[in-house]
Formats: C-alpha cells, sequence, structure tokens
C-alpha cells in the first residue's frame, strides 16, 4: 500500500509540473503583430491558344501588388498583406 501511494504522489507532482509548465509558457509567448493576410484567386489560361493572355494577366497582377504592396495596406488600423493564389 506504501508503494501506491508513492506512485500516486510522484504521478501526481508530474502532472502538476507538467500543468505550470504549460500555463507559463503560454502566458511567456511574445506578442507579435502580424499582418493578417487577404487571399485573392486567379484564374486565367496559361496553356493552349490563350495563354499569352493568362501569361500577361499575371503579370499585371505581380506589377499592381509591388505597388500595393510599397503603399501598405492597413484595415482599422491592422496591417494587411495581399496574396494571390494562382
Amino acid at each position: 500500500m506504501d508503494k501506491i501511494k508513492k506512485v500516486f504522489w510522484v504521478v501526481l507532482v508530474l502532472t502538476l509540473l507538467f500543468a505550470l509548465h504549460i500555463v507559463w509558457a503560454g502566458g511567456k509567448q511574445e506578442e507579435v503583430v502580424e499582418a493578417r493576410v487577404i487571399k485573392i484567386g486567379y484564374t486565367a489560361p496559361f496553356t493552349g491558344g490563350a495563354a499569352e493572355f493568362g501569361t500577361n494577366g499575371w503579370r499585371g497582377v505581380q506589377l499592381a501588388l509591388e505597388d500595393i504592396e510599397k503603399a501598405g495596406i492597413t484595415i482599422n488600423g491592422e496591417p494587411h498583406k495581399i496574396k494571390i493564389i494562382r
């Protein structure tokens, strides 16, 4: 019976230490201001007879995205980034 009590207390203490570690580590996280990502889809033909239009359009989207990123986007005071999904 004495051995069971010791095992119980060891397991209890280890469980509490583990729980405290999780709480402590969670409270110490640095506040990082990450930009929110706005995802925009782009669809166009990239093969076949109309591939030229799709490729040129894609280049235009990339140029516009560079200009937008230079200017920066803020919505309600929070920085945002745009990601074009092809």
